[in-house]
């Protein structure tokens, strides 16, 4: 790297600009450059609510109606989540052609002090959310997930996790999502009094 560069990044304010154009995965990246960059990042208010780490209050507007989805949440991050929840059955659980990546990431997955677990689902903070199966197989896989202080991603794995002991149409469920049969949405939502999906 050369020194005119090295000045521009020990400089917290440029450095503060420049990352604040990084996707979410390359920012997640960057706080493992070195320790003034993991700094620079941790005690920022604008890189913190990138990461969906703090709530973005900048624009007033219905967080129902306009809320953006963590980019992280994905099929493979749910994957994850059901894989974890029926490991929690049975650790020697394995699925014939699942994705490595998919199966090393277990031990993340039960650290309860894991960074991602804080990760906002929504931008901004949404307190309850539709997650829905979407399958011909399990229409009737649609649930309701709260968290008065904001959903987080850690709220759908403990989800799944709480899912799998709901006896053997759960783990079915839980089974065709780890291999991708089944994918779930997850929206914004509003429960109407009259509504009778579940609500955890």
């Amino acid at each position: 790297m050369s020194s005119s560069a090295e000045r521009v990044f020990r400089i917290v304010e440029l450095l503060d600009l420049i990352l604040a154009n990084l996707a979410l995965r390359d920012l997640l990246s960057a706080q493992r450059v070195n320790f003034h960059w993991h700094q620079v990042i941790k005690n920022s208010s604008r890189l913190q609510e990138s990461k969906y780490l703090l709530p973005d209050r900048s624009a007033s507007r219905s967080p129902e109606q306009f809320a953006i989805t963590n980019p992280l949440y994905l099929q493979r991050f749910v994957q994850q989540a059901a894989f974890f929840a029926l490991q929690q059955l049975n650790p020697a659980v394995q699925f014939i052609g699942m994705d490595r990546f998919v199966r090393t990431r277990e031990r993340s997955f039960a650290d309860p002090e894991a960074n991602w677990r804080d990760m906002l689902l929504f931008q901004p903070p949404v307190r309850l959310a539709l997650l829905k199966s979407m399958s011909p197989h399990y229409d009737d896989g649609y649930f309701y997930i709260e968290n008065s202080k904001g959903l987080r991603m850690g709220d759908v794995v403990d989800f799944f996790r709480r899912k799998a002991l709901d006896g053997m149409h759960a783990v079915e469920l839980l089974s065709a999502t780890a291999t991708r049969k089944v994918v779930w949405s997850v929206m914004p939502a509003t429960l109407p009094e009259e509504q009778d999906g579940e609500r955890i």
